[in-house]
């Protein structure tokens, strides 16, 4: 099993925040946990293991203008990716 229980956020918003960190609430939410998967599922494919992503209520429950929630709710859709292109395999 795997997990990636990564987060980070700027605490701005789309109309008035800072472009500059949304690179790194991005690279953190997403590209981490889409980097760990791909490192990890050949093996994770052959053990019929699990790989466990953490997402937030920010990425459920909008928030106006709010970067950090859209990178969560990406997560779920990394997450439910993942499983379809592996139904045999890899569950997240």
């Amino acid at each position: 099993m795997g997990s990636a229980p990564s987060g980070f956020a700027t605490h701005d918003s789309v109309a008035e925040g800072d472009p500059a960190g949304w690179t790194e609430t991005v690279l953190t939410n997403v590209l981490g946990p889409a980097l760990l998967i791909r490192a990890s599922v050949d093996a994770l494919e052959e053990t019929r293991g699990r790989i466990v992503l953490v997402g937030s209520v920010a990425g459920v429950v909008p928030t106006p203008g709010n970067i950090y929630g859209a990178a969560k709710w990406a997560v779920t859709g990394l997450a439910e990716s993942t499983g379809a292109r592996s139904p045999g395999g890899v569950s997240a």
